[in-house]
């Protein structure tokens, strides 16, 4: 390999030099400077260096480029193809000044980036995540990238809830450092009515009360962070939950943009599966964005069960010592 490219140098330098030499012999004939009679050896020279080094460049770039596999040319060409159209998306979006599809690329080619610095390193483990895993890292990471001024509110249940750890998972740290950055999160938790009072649902009680307590400590801990914070539960009672289940979803908008995003967990039989809707638009053209910002504000304008995190928890600590 090493020597195809010293060739591959030292022919183009040789073909550089000799078309110059042969160019400069013709322009002082053309100038009548200098003549050279046709069978004279300079000419001689000048021919047989250009061709032997012709004859070198050409061998050399048939061994070397044309001589490869012909799936791995394939495999660059398409590489090349895709980064093209990437290249074109991207124009495109900071054309239409579409802030949140401009955020997407950007997180989609910073998580492919980190992975081919791990591909280049010769090693790169796939993770299969879960159902709730999956929701919590698109959610969380989306969070990660929303800057100050951004506004994230969020209606979700406790199915979203059950695969949060508290202790050691990313999804609330990434929620403090975005609110110290400025971001504007107003969530509401739904929870239903029996869960919190029923008798047979201690298992559906333990984990409300599980979530409620941690987000009581995160709270009083990082209390600098949580100003920006505003964390609700509504407790929705069956006869409406099962003929109107909130569908669980965010929607992430800025005011200094037009347009907005809204992320949805696709939910099957009041069970997630393991995808996300992601949905870009202007703020006023979709009927989809306006319904939901207009569900958020009915259940946070219901003072009657809107319930904050330290009512929450004091609801949650009286029911169980009745039981």
């Amino acid at each position: 390999m090493l020597l195809k490219h010293l060739l591959a140098r030292i022919g183009t330098i040789f073909v550089g030099i000799t078309t110059a030499l042969w160019l400069f012999c013709v322009i002082l004939e053309r100038l009548k400077i200098m003549t050279f009679p046709a069978d004279h050896p300079t000419w001689s020279y000048i021919a047989s260096i250009l061709i032997c080094c012709t004859l070198t460049a050409i061998v050399v770039f048939w061994s070397h480029y044309l001589n490869r596999p012909i799936v791995f040319s394939q495999g660059y060409k398409k590489v090349r193809s895709n980064l093209y159209r990437i290249d074109n998306y991207t124009r495109n979006f900071r054309k239409e000044k579409s802030y949140f599809k401009m955020m997407f690329i950007d997180w989609r080619m910073q998580t492919e980036s980190r992975k081919l610095r791990k591909v280049d390193a010769g090693k790169i483990t796939v993770e299969a995540k879960q159902v709730y895993d999956y929701g919590l890292y698109v959610f969380r990471s989306i969070i990660s990238l929303l800057q100050e001024g951004d506004e994230y509110i969020g209606l979700c249940d406790m199915k979203f809830w059950w695969s949060v750890d508290f202790g050691s998972g990313y999804f609330m740290p990434e929620n403090l450092k975005a609110s110290n950055r400025g971001v504007k999160i107003k969530r509401i938790i739904i929870v239903k009515y029996t869960e919190v009072f029923g008798n047979d649902k201690i298992d559906e009680r333990n984990e409300i009360i599980r979530v409620a307590t941690h987000l009581k400590e995160l709270a009083k801990s990082n209390e600098s962070e949580f100003h920006q914070m505003e964390t609700f539960f509504y407790l929705h009672d069956d006869a409406a939950y099962r003929s109107s289940y909130p569908t669980s979803f965010a929607l992430i908008q800025s005011p200094k943009h037009n347009d907005y995003l809204v992320m949805e967990p696709k939910l099957e039989n009041e069970v997630y599966d393991n995808s996300v809707g992601m949905y870009f638009s202007s703020k006023g053209e979709n009927k989809a964005y306006r319904d939901r910002m207009a569900k958020f504000e009915e259940l946070y304008r219901s003072k009657d069960r809107i319930k904050t995190i330290d009512q929450m928890v004091e609801i949650l600590k009286t029911e169980t010592k009745t039981q």
